[in-house]
């Protein structure tokens, strides 16, 4: 189900301590969950950053696209219009009820995939990160570049990188895009890199380093630049590891 509140508009108006409720109809939630009747999907109301308050986007995908939702029950939650906030690393579904918005909650939630407009699907499944200096690791939506004994994951995570000041003092945010490249071992231990170097990637299975670097030979695989060429690696490992 659904869960969401009732939503007022309140109006002040300077100098009067007078607070005047807006006497505009609103959509109750027991309207809402009858009418989606998606009892699978469970989140609240979003609201949306305000159009030009940002420098920049919270979302991965700018546009809708048709995605698959995958739950924690197991079940499949088909073709809904969904976007992916990596500020948040929340899952937005609009709605077909009035267009509204609605932000999935992750406890229920263990992947889902986007398709883009040429035709690309993009998966993302639950995984654990580790940051640097930290004991704990917490649980995020990663996109899966390949899957094997051997995984290859990327946390695209949105992040501020400053504010801009317009000529009337208004602060907006920066958001920038960073990725965080992760192996998801057999175990299911995840070890995490930002770069494609070479000798950055060799580091992670330093007893193996003779092998891989002969695998690679082989399959003369000299690029590290592209994720293509990371995701070619990452076969490569699994041949050896």
């Amino acid at each position: 189900m659904i869960m969401c509140n009732l939503k007022y508009v309140f109006l002040s108006i300077v100098f009067l301590p007078v607070i005047i409720l807006q006497g505009q109809e609103t959509t109750s939630c027991d309207a809402v969950l009858d009418q989606l009747n998606e009892p699978d999907l469970i989140g609240d109301f979003y609201q949306p950053p305000l159009p030009m308050s940002t420098v920049g986007s919270q979302f991965l995908y700018e546009n809708w696209l048709d995605g698959d939702i995958f739950l924690s029950n197991k079940n499949i939650v088909k073709k809904k219009i969904i976007k992916y906030n990596a500020y948040h690393d929340i899952v937005i579904w609009l709605t077909p009820l009035n267009h509204q918005q609605v932000k999935l909650d992750n406890d229920y939630i263990d992947g889902f995939c986007l398709n883009d407009k040429s035709g690309v699907t993009h998966c993302f499944r639950k995984i654990p990160v580790k940051y640097d200096m930290s004991f704990d690791s917490i649980t995020v939506f990663g996109e899966v570049l390949h899957e094997s004994r051997i995984s290859l994951f990327a946390y695209r995570k949105v992040v501020i990188t400053g504010y801009e000041v317009d000529l009337t003092d208004y602060y907006r945010d920066i958001y920038d895009l960073t990725t965080l490249y992760l192996f998801k071992l057999e175990n299911g231990k995840t070890i995490g890199f930002r770069s494609y170097r070479k000798r950055d990637i060799i580091t992670l299975f330093p007893d193996k380093k003779e092998m891989i670097l002969a695998k690679l030979r082989e399959i003369k695989q000299h690029r590290f630049r592209t994720e293509a060429d990371l995701i070619k690696i990452t076969k490569a490992l699994n041949e050896v590891l």
